[in-house]
């Protein structure tokens, strides 16, 4: 394949998605991962099978068991109301169709869930750089030119060299624009070497996972600590394929219908995220 020497256009459409809770602001491309922990996701043939996360650097997480083709990749960045909210996502389908059906149902408010009940895990690599891919997508439709990179390189470093002419004052220059040298790599007559791709995350060995005590509040104050709990059996339920709320009333010895409240307040006070219409719980 050779190097495009000119610059293209593209046409240019619009789709409708049925929205998910919350709403991703950018769809980007790749991500790292580093450890994991198993939230759930339901199918859609209304399964439910365990998910595992990577955490990465720059709020970067990537899903593997979502029941797409290959990982999905999300970055989180704190919203106005200081909560952890998906504001990036990349979908890798390793060369297979993604299924729309299967999009719909991805699971991002089980991936929230999972960020609120550890935290730490997303915020002790924020201050380490993560791949900019929101840069990288938007030059979608941008192929550089010969004015960029002509495919020669630096006789001492093998940098690749800007432009066909050399400048009669500096003699050759370096290509210093990143995104640039990104997009020749993929030529293989470019010179530019291509990354390798990382290994993928092993899945950890499943471990038997029992639902903590949850003793019901006395009178009619509702403390978070309580609804914490609330949270970590309703995540449990979605792990282990059972209806959250009737499960939590047994559990509990209470009504589904006190579970559901219950759900609800946890909710409103941001201990658990919004729930996605069509769900369980």
């Amino acid at each position: 394949m050779a190097i495009p020497k000119h610059n293209g256009s593209t046409k240019t459409s619009t789709a409708t998605t049925t929205p998910t809770s919350p709403t991703p602001t950018h769809v980007s491309t790749v991500g790292s991962s580093r450890q994991s922990i198993y939230p759930p996701v339901t199918t859609i043939e209304g399964r439910v099978a365990p998910m595992q996360i990577g955490y990465g650097n720059g709020g970067w997480l990537r899903i593997d068991g979502s029941g797409l083709p290959g990982p999905a990749y999300a970055r989180f960045a704190r919203g106005v109301d200081r909560r952890w909210r998906v504001v990036e996502l990349y979908l890798d389908g390793e060369g297979e169709p993604l299924p729309v059906a299967t999009i719909r149902q991805l699971a991002l408010d089980a991936i929230e869930a999972a960020v609120l009940e550890e935290p730490a895990r997303l915020e002790s690599r924020l201050g380490v750089a993560g791949p900019d891919l929101h840069r990288l997508a938007a030059h979608y439709a941008t192929t550089w030119g010969s004015s960029t990179y002509s495919g020669e390189h630096c006789d001492s470093c093998g940098s690749p060299l800007l432009g066909r002419r050399k400048d009669r004052h500096t003699g050759s220059r370096a290509l210093d624009n990143w995104v640039a040298e990104s997009w020749y790599a993929q030529f293989p007559d470019s010179g530019i070497p291509q990354v390798a791709m990382p290994n993928s995350p092993a899945p950890p060995a499943t471990e038997a996972e029992e639902f903590p005590v949850l003793e019901p509040p006395q009178g009619s104050r509702i403390t978070d600590e309580f609804l914490v709990q609330v949270r970590r059996c309703y995540a449990l339920c979605l792990r282990k394929g059972l209806p959250p709320a009737p499960t939590i009333a047994e559990l509990a010895s209470v009504s589904p219908r006190t579970a559901h409240k219950w759900v609800s307040v946890a909710r409103t006070r941001g201990i658990m995220p919004p729930g996605t219409r069509g769900r369980a719980g």
